[in-house]
């Protein structure tokens, strides 16, 4: 059954909604203010929170803030009621998270149909995350073996080789050898760091001293970082020629190993998913508040359904493109970018490239003194 939490200083206003809601078959429960309705949301965790404005100890917008601030209460659809009509109050509620609104006095129909619309609206938000949810385990059941089975076959296999056959190589041959054998060691070493990087980054988002701490650090000119992170990805791939940057001087508060992070992850996917001779195109700038980095290609690009699904462990027409990766680079930037209070922007087309645009906050003066 259903749960739907009540909270009301007035006795008689919360035992007229319970009463609504008991006769149309929720299981129903109550608290007197917003301080005992927190605990009884963690507690119980309702599908859905009816909540007054007005109370003493915690209103409803504390309410509504402490709940939207709490894992556990984060998610649960929240309907408040005042008797106060103004636009100013009803959006103020909307800005911190409520997500509709009762006014009094109360009327059985309009209470219902605000119910039902709410647990309607999270029951198609349920099913979609299920979904992809599901689509997720499949990607990971089939993905994490394969990258990390399919180095570690290469090492073995050129191992066992040379352990057998070894009095008949030439020097070529070894050279050959331990050129597979480092090349699949790396590509291992990168799925495994970059999981623990992304796991980390999971574990960070929820402490906010940690989220804090990644802020101290300010970046005079990423033009530098960029510059030099960019290369190094090129020169491995054998592209450095087909780099073309644009770039002007800015300030982040960032450290510059996550700046590069960022940089050598979305350079990396640009010159895997674009043939050899197109260029790639690295601008950086200002835009207002905000440092602008912008990564764009000339590659094999995606459709809108592809754009919106982009993250961890997912992959695309893998059974028509040979792919290495686990799409964790990208769900990496975007956690660094999120964590910075930054905004990340992907457009493509198929066949036509891709354009990622990041936007950071440039640093404020007095933080860089």
């Amino acid at each position: 059954m259903t749960k739907i939490l009540v909270v009301d200083d007035n006795q008689s206003a919360r035992d007229l909604i319970i009463d609504i809601l008991s006769y149309t078959g929720y299981e129903v429960l109550s608290a007197v203010d917003g301080l005992s309705g927190l605990q009884v949301a963690i507690q119980e965790s309702p599908e859905l929170i009816i909540s007054d404005i007005a109370m003493p100890n915690l209103d409803g917008y504390g309410f509504v803030e402490a709940l939207r601030k709490n894992p556990l209460t984060n998610t649960i659809p929240i309907i408040l009621v005042t008797a106060r009509t103004q636009h100013d109050e009803i959006r103020r509620g909307m800005v911190i998270g409520a997500d509709d609104y009762l006014t009094k006095p109360i009327k059985p129909n309009d209470v219902v149909a605000a119910v039902r619309a709410q647990l309607s609206k999270q029951a198609i938000i349920t099913e979609k995350l299920d979904t992809t949810i599901n689509q997720l385990r499949n990607n990971v059941i089939y993905s994490l073996p394969h990258e990390m089975r399919t180095p570690l076959s290469i090492i073995m296999g050129y191992s066992e080789l040379m352990e057998f056959t070894y009095p008949n190589y030439t020097p070529d041959d070894v050279r050959e050898t331990f050129r597979a054998i480092t090349t699949s060691g790396r590509r291992l070493q990168r799925v495994v760091e970059n999981y623990l990087i992304f796991a980390r980054l999971e574990m960070i988002a929820n402490n906010p001293e940690e989220v804090e701490a990644l802020t101290n650090t300010i970046i005079a000119d990423t033009s530098i970082t960029i510059e030099s992170s960019a290369a190094v990805k090129a020169s491995a791939a054998k592209r450095f020629d087909d780099l073309i940057f644009d770039l002007a001087p800015a300030s982040i508060a960032m450290t510059e190993q996550n700046l590069d992070k960022i940089v050598s992850e979305l350079v990396d996917n640009a010159l895997k998913f674009s043939p050899n001779k197109s260029p790639v195109y690295i601008h950086s700038g200002r835009d207002g508040d905000y440092f602008v980095l912008i990564v764009k290609d000339n590659g094999r690009g995606m459709n809108p359904d592809q754009v919106t699904k982009m993250g961890a462990f997912m992959q695309f027409d893998r059974v028509i493109y040979e792919q290495q990766g686990l799409g964790l680079g990208y769900a990496i930037v975007c956690h660094l970018v999120n964590l910075h209070n930054g905004k990340i922007h992907v457009e493509s087309q198929p066949d036509r490239g891709t354009v990622v645009t990041v936007y950071l906050p440039l640093a404020q003066l007095s933080a860089a003194n």
